[in-house]
């Protein structure tokens, strides 16, 4: 009785497993805007906070939440994007390739309104609001006006400069101020309502203070001040500004200007004349905004008449001091009264904005410029530690089976012994009935730490089921070069500078840190324990804290690139040997490379075909592939390469104008290489080209040898290539991974609209049939289906869903403890994580498993025993008492 109620109890805890599952939650964005640009906040209107940031994300932002968002990602990264606010409305001033323009944008809701203007071969380099209108300077030195109908007024240009300054005038008119390009000679431009002429300052421009209106203030010996005529543009002689300061202040207004000295500030017309003081500041920031000044001290931020220096209105900011040392920028609002709107940016890529005195959101900008990324498993303890794995493997089927049945032949007798004696406790509701069990979440392998390390130093992991950080550190460095795992226990943190830290990986806690010298690349080598670093002048050193790394015998190879050439490096120990090189030519870069994963699991060696033929795959693991474009022609070379030897194998090229500006990647699968390009020619579209390798392309033909040396002569592939067309561009591209490689492999693609989807590999098949119907026996194969060069991208295959990621330059795909589950994140300017399955799940119950029914009929069978085993019982002991007449 006891062993059958306890088998009961073990199928309803089976049952129950279910209840836990991930109810439909699979994936998570940390949605993101990026750093600030401090010129570019426009402050708030019902409101909105709109900005434009470094990442050139145009946002509005209410209540610290993230209410719109524009990205774009087609703008020249090097070029300067602005924003503005016209009228009621913003406007966005954007250098795309060739062109640039000015749009409108509803602040409120980011609706685009309207194309402003649009501007052919032309840079724009800054834009002013003017009333109505929009100033614009062009790199070129060109000068227009643009009005809200989007009428354009053009002006004589000014000479090509390095910098320049836009005042615009209460009376209409405006100066441009600039220098010369690679000079100190300053110039400035004049537009006085009808003409705009250009003259020459006598100044250099490095001795420039500051430049407001028509205010100029420079230093030489002393300080200067120069004031325009706002009506002819006539500069006034330089008005000397008597005494010694410690400090210049810039002030955003053109009749006053401000010095620190002796920790006092001193604010003084223009004629030199002293107007206030404000005595006693030490750290502080001073700004002129909306006909007052606003001071930040340590504690405190005041409102300060312009004319008498008397306070209207003081906010204490709390007991601990304002942070200077880590404040980047204060961007400030005013009402001149009681209000003052404030947006702190920190050195940590933080950012808060506060009203008066009190914090009302703050965000954390730093997870917008992941730089290093690692991932860091959840060990789950099972009932076969690794000790009992590994003497598994050295026995036979049969032994190891005896081995695994005579071990859970123990536990479930221990089973039996535990439930038993805590069934009191159970009774009492001390102890769950079904013991404290992991959650399926973890079994399953589903909780992950992903690491990312910021551009500002901080290393922070996110729990992949969730998101939610785990912990965070700041290593106090803002050049993270990149982060590699220990044992799956340390972290270590390696810096372009030099430091390298030590990390728990499942705590955060610092462990040490040491010197070493400064690297350009850190790549793992064999050992867990055992880094290639490349240093400057093509120099290259191997560290380990284990000195039997440094010691050993063993070889291995690594592929070493940069735009114009590559390299294969051969390691011994701590020597680090040339053992082949590939160069470009001058009008040549290489823009891809990929390698083969030496981790990557190969579930079968070939195709089974329809008349049960194999059709061998080509899986020599030492393989390489890279890209090369050749600038002047356009063209697109893909080199497959012997990592070993550095024999090019194959090569394929693209005569098809390819755009150079738009993103081209490439991946190495286990015998299959796929690359994506954006081609011109014959008609604007995005490329994705599969190359598959054989053995033969005969069925049952297999030359390669499973024992054969990398140096020995190797039949060469037998090659299959088919081209498709995507309907949108792509921005990144990686390859699924599954626990034993079983599942279909899918490559996981971001687009540059926000979407990230999978293509099962079936899909991109070189041996889909061409230009006649399939045959019988092509029909009974696995997913072989006629060729269709434009791929249709079905729903299902869209694993980002509703959401938009944007900015995902990097995809990671990382294995579950579930076959047919691989974890895939992505990092640029959001952070995501969902789940896929391209050959479903077939390892788990479904959502639409019926448990309710189940569980029923279990309840049913033990309450059927429990009514029949005492009838049984009884009818057995009556047959013992049977009288014999």
């Amino acid at each position: 009785m006891k062993f059958q109620f306890l088998g009961l109890i073990c199928l309803i805890t089976t049952v129950l497993a279910v209840f836990s599952d991930e109810a439909y939650v699979t994936d998570w964005k940390i949605r993101q805007i990026g750093p600030l640009d401090s010129s570019n906040i426009l402050y708030p209107r019902k409101e909105i906070l709109n900005l434009l940031t470094k990442t050139n994300t145009l946002a509005g932002i209410q209540d610290g939440n993230v209410r719109w968002r524009v990205h774009f990602d087609d703008v020249v990264e090097d070029s300067k994007q602005s924003v503005i606010q016209l009228g009621d409305n913003i406007v966005t001033g954007l250098n795309y390739l060739n062109r640039s323009l000015l749009q409108v944008w509803d602040p409120i809701d980011g609706f685009w309104i309207k194309d402003l203007a649009i501007f052919t071969s032309k840079e724009i380099s800054a834009i002013k609001a003017h009333g109505e209108n929009v100033i614009v300077v062009f790199k070129n030195g060109e000068v227009v006006l643009v009005n809200n109908d989007g009428d354009i007024k053009s002006f004589e240009s000014i000479s090509k400069f390095d910098n320049v300054i836009i005042s615009p005038l209460e009376n209409g008119n405006f100066i441009i101020l600039f220098n010369e390009q690679d000079t100190e000679n300053t110039h400035y431009g004049f537009y006085d309502g009808e003409k705009f002429h250009t003259h020459t300052l006598q100044i250099s421009w490095s001795s420039i203070k500051e430049f407001h209106g028509a205010k100029l203030v420079y230093q030489t010996i002393k300080y200067y001040v120069l004031q325009f005529d706002k009506n002819t543009g006539v500069v006034s002689s330089p008005i000397p500004i008597q005494g010694k300061f410690d400090e210049f202040i810039a002030i955003r207004i053109d009749s006053l200007i401000a010095f620190e000295r002796n920790h006092n500030i001193e604010i003084l017309k223009l004629d030199g004349s002293l107007l206030f003081t404000i005595p006693n500041v030490h750290k502080y920031l001073l700004k002129f905004v909306e006909n007052s000044f606003i001071l930040f001290t340590e504690y405190h931020v005041n409102i300060i008449d312009p004319d008498t220096g008397d306070e209207i209105s003081s906010f204490f900011l709390g007991d601990e001091k304002l942070p200077f040392d880590l404040i980047k920028s204060i961007s400030v609002s005013t009402d001149g009264v009681e209000n003052i709107h404030s947006m702190f940016e920190f050195s940590n890529q933080t950012y808060s904005y506060v009203w008066n005195n009190v914090k009302v959101w703050q965000r954390d900008a730093s997870l917008s410029q992941v730089v290093a990324h690692a991932i860091v498993d959840l060990e789950v303890e099972t009932s076969l530690t690794p000790d009992d794995l590994l003497h598994e493997e050295e026995l036979n089927v049969f032994q190891a089976y005896l081995f695994r049945l005579t071990k859970h032949a123990k536990e479930l007798k221990q089973l039996y012994e535990s439930f038993w004696e805590t069934l009191p406790l159970i009774a009492t509701g001390e102890v769950s009935l079904f013991g404290q069990t992991k959650e399926n979440n973890e079994y399953f392998g589903f909780i992950k730490y992903l690491i990312l390390g910021t551009k500002s130093g901080r290393v922070i992991a996110l729990n992949t089921l969730n998101g939610e950080k785990v912990w965070s550190f700041d290593t106090q460095q803002d050049d993270i070069l990149s982060i590699e795992t220990v044992e799956n226990e340390r972290l270590y943190v390696f810096t372009k500078s030099g430091p390298r830290l030590e990390l728990d990986a499942k705590t955060g806690e610092f462990i040490e840190k040491k010197l070493i010298v400064p690297p350009l690349k850190v790549e793992k080598l064999d050992s867990d324990d055992k880094f290639y670093v490349e240093i400057e002048n093509e120099f290259a050193v191997i560290l380990s804290d284990d000195p039997s790394n440094l010691n050993s015998s063993s070889s291995s190879f690594i592929i070493k690139h940069d735009s114009n050439k590559i390299q294969g490096l051969k390691i011994e120990g701590k020597k680090v040997l040339q053992t082949w090189k590939f160069e470009t030519t001058a009008d040549e870069e290489i823009v891809a490379f990929a390698s083969k994963d030496e981790d990557e699991k190969i579930a079968n060696v070939g195709y089974v075909l329809g008349d049960r033929s194999v059709l061998y795959k080509y899986l020599y693991p030492n393989f390489a592939a890279f890209a090369v474009l050749n600038k002047p022609t356009k063209t697109l070379y893909i080199h497959i390469i012997d990592s070993i030897t550095g024999e090019i194998v194959h090569t394929a090229y693209h005569d098809e104008h390819v755009h150079e500006d738009e993103h081209i990647n490439i991946l190495f699968g286990e015998h299959w290489v796929i690359y994506s390009y954006w081609s011109n020619k014959p008609y604007p579209e995005q490329k994705i080209v599969v190359i598959d390798l054989f053995e033969s392309l005969k069925s049952n033909e297999k030359f390669s040898n499973n024992t054969s040396s990398s140096l020995d002569y190797k039949h060469p592939p037998a090659v299959l290539s088919k081209s498709f067309i995507l309907p949108f561009k792509i921005n990144s591209m990686a390859i699924s991974k599954t626990r034993f490689g079983v599942t279909t492999k899918s490559i996981i693609i971001s687009l540059t609209n926000g979407q990230i989807l999978y293509l099962p590999k079936y899909i991109l098949n070189s041996r889909r049939v061409q230009d006649r119907p399939l045959t019988n026996e092509e029909k009974s194969e696995f997913m072989l289906t006629p060729y269709d060069p434009i791929i249709t991208i079905d729903d299902n295959f869209v694993i980002s869903h509703h959401r938009q990621v944007m900015g995902a330059d990097t995809l990671i795909s990382v294995p579950t403890n579930l076959e047919s589950t691989s974890i895939v994140c992505s990092y640029g300017l959001d952070v995501f994580c969902t789940r896929v399955s391209p050959s479903l799940q077939f390892d788990k119950l479904t959502s639409g498993f019926d448990k309710v029914k189940l569980i029923a009929s279990i309840l049913m069978l033990i309450i059927i025993v429990l009514i029949l085993k005492p009838l049984k019982d009884s009818r057995n002991l009556k047959s013992l008492w049977v009288i014999e007449s």
